[in-house]
């Protein structure tokens, strides 16, 4: 039986992220669906870890997928997403290099 996970609505929020990625960590889902509103809203100002210097994508979900990946290795899921309407045009770009990047 082939399993995947769908998420959605998850506006940025760090915790909602790292919950996430703990349950596929231990499900070991093929595929993770994310269904929109993914980012921070362009209204709010995104309060994540210091780390990440207040870019969520490049500073957070990047390097969290990375650390997934090699945690995961070949069981890594296939991600498929796609944007909501509370994410921001600006956003394509980057999520496409990240996506020709394979990860």
């Amino acid at each position: 039986m082939i399993s995947c996970f769908f998420a959605s609505d998850l506006h940025g929020h760090a915790d909602r992220y790292l919950k996430l990625f703990q349950a596929i960590r231990e499900e070991r889902p093929a595929a993770l669906l994310l269904g929109g509103d993914l980012f921070p809203s362009g209204l709010a100002v995104w309060e994540g870890p210091e780390s990440a210097e207040g870019d969520f994508f490049q500073g957070f979900l990047v390097p969290e997928l990375e650390k997934l990946r090699a945690n995961l290795g070949p069981e890594y899921p296939e991600i498929f997403l796609i944007l909501g309407n509370d994410d921001r045009r600006v956003e394509e770009g980057p999520v496409r290099k990240v996506e020709e990047a394979g990860l």
